[in-house]
């Protein structure tokens, strides 16, 4: 049931897109030390709390579960509610360490989840999807 797992050390940067957002949350390392990184989101210190949740979360992501065929069949990753992309290289059109496709569950207050380069979908819980994909303003500390 592990549906990805990232060394989170090694991340430099976040990109989170989500339809109910007008434009993608960019994170980005600013430094900090190796045990306590510094994250910055447009030029300032990303709240701290949002983004632990994030890196501990993406960090072995486990499914709640798996998708019924018939779901499966019934739902398009080609048009994901939100993808989170890490990245663990600032080099020019690096790709990402680890992509994410989100889609709402058509069935039940979860999510699905498959990694873009692998076509199995999971289940994952709305509270896990909700550490994921924090929202810029989770992210500036304001508290939604």
């Amino acid at each position: 049931r592990v549906v990805a797992a990232v060394d989170t050390s090694i991340l430099t940067r976040i990109s989170i897109r989500r339809n109910d957002e007008p434009a993608p949350v960019l994170l980005a390392k600013t430094g900090g030390s190796e045990a306590v990184p510094a994250w910055s989101l447009d030029g300032e210190v990303a709240d701290s709390a949002a983004v632990d949740a994030l890196l501990q979360e993406s960090a072995e992501l486990i499914a709640t579960g798996f998708p019924s065929d018939s779901v499966v069949f019934a739902v398009d990753f080609g048009s994901p509610v939100a993808v989170l992309e890490m990245f663990d290289s600032d080099g020019p059109g690096a790709a990402p360490a680890l992509s994410l496709l989100f889609l709402t569950a058509p069935d039940a207050p979860e999510f699905l989840v498959r990694r873009a380069d692998n076509a199995l979908a999971y289940r994952i819980s709305a509270a896990q999807a909700e550490r994921l994909l924090p929202t810029r303003s989770m992210l500036q500390g304001d508290g939604e």
